[in-house]
C-alpha cells in the first residue's frame, strides 16, 4: 500500500484501481464511493474531518461514501480542493473520472430502460464512457522527474553565461548529437 508524494506533499491517484497506488481497497457501491473513500483514507482523514474541510454535515460525507447519494459536480470539484491542496484542479484525477463514469452510467441506465438501443443520446453517452475510461493519468511525480531531467541542461545553461567562450564548442557537440536539425 504506497501512495505517491509529490515535493509539496499532495497525493495523487491514477485511474487504475491497484491497491498499491490508491490506497488500501475499500468497499463501495460505486466507482466514485470506493474512489473518494480511498482519497480520504489515503489523506489519513476521517469522514468528520472531510466534513469539516468543507464545512458541510458529516451525514453528506456518510452519504457520498455510502452511495445513498451523490454530489453535484461542483461539490467534486471542491473536494478534490480539499483533497489536493495547492495542486491544479484536474480531470484526470480518479475521483472526477469515477463520478463522470458514474453519471454516464446512471444516464445510460435510463435512456436504455426509455428508448432502447437505436437511441442516438444513449450511443453518445457509451462513446463518451468509453472516451472517459481511455483519458490518461498524470501524477504530480511525473512533473517532478521531468524538471529533474532538465536540470542538467539548465546548468549548463548557467556555466555557459559564465564562460561564453565555450557556446561554439557546446554548439558543435550539440549539431553533432542533431544532426539532422
Amino acid at each position: 500500500m504506497k501512495a505517491d508524494f509529490s515535493e509539496n506533499n499532495t497525493l495523487a491517484f491514477p485511474l487504475s484501481l491497484s491497491a498499491e497506488t490508491t490506497g488500501p481497497e475499500v468497499e463501495g457501491p460505486s466507482r466514485f464511493a470506493r474512489a473518494l473513500k480511498r482519497a480520504r483514507f489515503a489523506r489519513g482523514w476521517t469522514q468528520a474531518k472531510l466534513a469539516a474541510q468543507l464545512a458541510i454535515p458529516k451525514r453528506s460525507i456518510v452519504s457520498w461514501e455510502t452511495g445513498e447519494r451523490i454530489p453535484s459536480v461542483g461539490m467534486v470539484m471542491l473536494l478534490l480542493d480539499a483533497l489536493f491542496p495547492g495542486e491544479e484542479l484536474s480531470f484526470q484525477r480518479e475521483l472526477i473520472t469515477a463520478y463522470i463514469v458514474d453519471d454516464l452510467e446512471r444516464q445510460e441506465q435510463r435512456r436504455d430502460s426509455q428508448h432502447g438501443q437505436g437511441d442516438p443520446l444513449l450511443r453518445r453517452v457509451q462513446r463518451v464512457m468509453a472516451q472517459v475510461l481511455q483519458l490518461p493519468t498524470t501524477r504530480p511525480q511525473e512533473k517532478v522527474d521531468e524538471q529533474q531531467a532538465l536540470e542538467p541542461l539548465f546548468a549548463l545553461m548557467a556555466q555557459l553565461r559564465q564562460h561564453p567562450e565555450l557556446i561554439p564548442v557546446t554548439r558543435d557537440f550539440i549539431r553533432e548529437l542533431a544532426p539532422d536539425e
